[in-house]
């Protein structure tokens, strides 16, 4: 708390480190305001009760003060002002204009990554990611305030960690697409939190984050990808346990070739964030197989052949979570199209891998066994596909 005093008058402005993601308190020395006006404008400001007149008075403040004694303060105190009036652009502002002040400010550097986050992941705008995770690599080595003692320091950093590293992490996943580094980031954020912190919140939402990133190409471990969606499967409530399974369920029968034993995985990872040294899951014995075994009732690409003899040459998977964005998806409905025939009745319709089907002959698609049994309910005429954002209609020739 810092400490105002006006000639012989003294106020004491209570300028506590707190928002709905963190709660910091700070020390601060006595600050003399030896102007009289300036010491009045500045009680006046800080007077207010109205959020909007306040932030008013403190920006009027510092207009007819700018060198003032008290700036840093009252950019504080604007900072969680503009919090209260879920503002976050007049927020950043204030946080910018404070680290101008103080450059190590960590309050500053807290809110100015979480609202930078929010953009990024708004907006998908590489510097915005970029620039909070600079950001937040500056307020992983931010000194400590001489003024801070070791405990509220202890208490500032442990809330601010877990957010800088997940704000790096998601730099690296959306906006370089590095998913090891993305992995040592989201792995450094929650190894920071309890095992309860990982039930809720942010911790949950980068558990499922780092699940995603162990499945990408190129940092791909399927076994810890399970183990992770398994943990979130556990704790995400009831409406999104449908949509975490999904990805569970294709990366256990990806990796395992069926779903015996997952039931054990989903219960072992209620109990710990992070999987045993001994977790295994036993691999299915060759990818061929793993593929046999994922679409069991759909004819893969040498046998897609409803009873007329008519040989389509695609293979298909179900949609999954992961494909939402690559794929411009609004839903988790229909299957994608995995690999196309060359030469094939599917390539000749123009079909392509990618595509999603969602309608056969004008009924929507279900589950694997649903679109096998449409397939071969007669004479297909028509796919509805979705691609890039568009919705296709795929003839097939009546002379095929």
């Amino acid at each position: 708390m810092k400490k105002f005093v006006c000639v012989a008058l003294i106020a004491l402005a209570y300028l506590g480190f707190a928002s709905t993601r963190m709660l910091l308190a700070q020390q601060g020395p006595t600050i003399q305001i030896h102007d009289v006006a300036e010491f009045n404008a500045y009680q006046n400001a800080i007077g207010q009760s109205d959020p909007t007149a306040k932030a008013a008075a403190l920006e009027n403040f510092l207009q007819f003060y700018p060198q003032s004694v008290a700036k840093s303060s009252v950019l504080d105190m604007l900072i969680d002002t503009y919090n209260n009036l879920r503002d976050a652009d007049k927020e950043l502002s204030a946080a910018s204009r404070l680290l101008q002040e103080e450059p190590n400010n960590l309050k500053a550097i807290l809110y100015s990554v979480f609202i930078k986050k929010g953009q990024c992941g708004k907006s998908g705008d590489a510097q915005t990611c970029d620039d909070a995770a600079a950001l937040a690599r500056k307020g992983l080595f931010a000194p400590q305030p001489a003024d801070v003692s070791d405990a509220d320091w202890k208490k500032q950093t442990g809330g601010s960690y877990p957010i800088f590293h997940s704000a790096i992490a998601f730099d690296d996943a959306i906006s370089k697409k590095d998913y090891q580094a993305a992995i040592a980031e989201y792995t450094a954020e929650l190894m920071l939190y309890t095992d309860t912190q990982t039930q809720s919140g942010p911790g949950l939402q980068d558990t499922i984050n780092l699940a995603k990133a162990y499945s990408q190409p190129g940092a791909q471990d399927l076994v810890k990808a399970v183990w992770f969606y398994a943990r979130a499967w556990d704790f995400v409530p009831a409406g999104y346990k449908p949509i975490i399974e999904k990805s569970l369920e294709y990366y256990y029968m990806k990796y395992h070739g069926d779903l015996n034993g997952l039931d054990n995985i989903k219960s072992q990872a209620a109990l710990t964030t992070f999987p045993p040294g001994t977790q295994k899951i036993e691999a299915s014995a060759t990818q061929t197989e793993q593929n046999r075994d994922l679409i069991p009732n759909t004819p893969g690409p040498a046998n897609v052949a409803p009873p007329s003899g008519v040989r389509f040459g695609f293979q298909v998977r179900p949609v999954i979570q992961d494909d939402m964005a690559p794929l411009a998806l609004v839903s988790t409905k229909g299957l994608v199209v995995v690999s196309i025939e060359n030469g094939s009745l599917a390539d000749i319709m123009g079909m392509l891998a990618g595509d999603v089907i969602l309608q056969v002959n004008g009924a929507d698609v279900g589950d694997m066994q649903h679109f096998s049994q449409l397939i071969h309910s007669g004479a297909v005429t028509t796919f509805n596909v979705w691609r890039k954002g568009k919705t296709l209609l795929l003839t097939v020739p009546q002379s095929m």
